[in-house]
């Protein structure tokens, strides 16, 4: 119940002032129950992330930290959630020393 609330926000709603509390809330989400939380929210992540580099997000500069551009708000939004649900089944991994299907070449 929890897990599609908090779904149904993120995939609705994009504050660029809320990325780190998403991130946050996601993780929380995450710790409870890894597996489904990366079933639910990988494919609508990666989507969402190939949609916006495919049209230009994080393409311009900038020197400010606090305002990030509109155009890459959605990315910065995705690449949260993203972290979020990744962070518990990576942490899970190395504690298990199960480290063979990552490549870090």
């Amino acid at each position: 119940m929890v897990l599609n609330m908090v779904f149904n926000y993120a995939s609705t709603n994009i504050h660029t002032n809320a990325v780190r509390a998403i991130h946050q809330l996601v993780e929380c989400v995450a710790n409870a129950n890894p597996v489904k939380t990366m079933a639910k929210f990988f494919s609508f992540c990666a989507a969402n992330i190939k949609i916006e580099l495919e049209n230009g997000a994080s393409s311009l500069r900038t020197t400010s930290a606090s305002l990030p551009l509109p155009s890459d708000a959605t990315l910065h939004w995705n690449l949260a959630i993203l972290r979020g649900a990744v962070y518990k089944l990576v942490c899970r991994e190395f504690s298990n020393n199960n480290l063979a299907y990552i490549s870090l070449s």
